[in-house]
């Protein structure tokens, strides 16, 4: 019964098309993520996202795992680096806000990077309203304008990056 009334509820805000569970490749095939409707997640909506090594999402080859908001899934993808890059929103105005998530995991803890458009050189001439889209291994964010994700994932990272390098080497370059 209590199935029955959540599928009713869940169905009825839009959310049951995104229970099915969806395997999608990166680009080059080197990683896979699937995507389903967290067990917990009740009337909130919050996915199981799955990364696995290789095409198919396998489950012995299974990486890492996080759960997330639907906002997050909509628009999701995985890069040939088995990071998860998100379109946040469908369109925005405003170069200062964010509009791509990036999604990482290591030492354990997933580590998420928003970006806006001001975060991206590529981006800096664009006027008006931007409406992003994956397009392969990147995001079209007008006719003339592609992002790679090698390039995205080198802007979210970039600072965590240089902060690692100098601990490292002591403050001291």
């Amino acid at each position: 019964m209590r199935i029955v009334l959540l599928a009713l509820l869940c169905g009825s805000f839009g959310w049951a098309r995104l229970a099915r569970a969806e395997c999608r490749d990166s680009a080059a095939g080197a990683y896979s993520l699937d995507v389903r409707l967290s067990p917990a997640a009740g009337c909130l909506c919050l996915m199981q996202v799955t990364v696995f090594e290789g095409s198919g999402c396998a489950s012995d080859r299974r990486l890492w795992d996080e759960t997330v908001g639907c906002n997050l899934t909509e628009r999701i993808a995985v890069t040939d680096q088995g990071r998860l890059v998100s379109i946040l929103a469908p369109a925005t105005a405003r170069p200062d806000w964010s509009i791509v998530a990036v999604l990482e995991r290591r030492d354990g803890r997933v580590s998420r990077r928003d970006l806006a458009l001001e975060d991206l050189p590529e981006t800096a001439g664009l006027r008006g309203v931007v409406r992003p889209r994956f397009e392969g291994a990147a995001v079209r964010f007008s006719p003339e304008v592609v992002v790679s994700f090698d390039r995205l994932e080198a802007a979210a990272f970039a600072e965590e990056r240089a902060s690692r390098r100098a601990a490292r080497d002591g403050g001291v370059r």
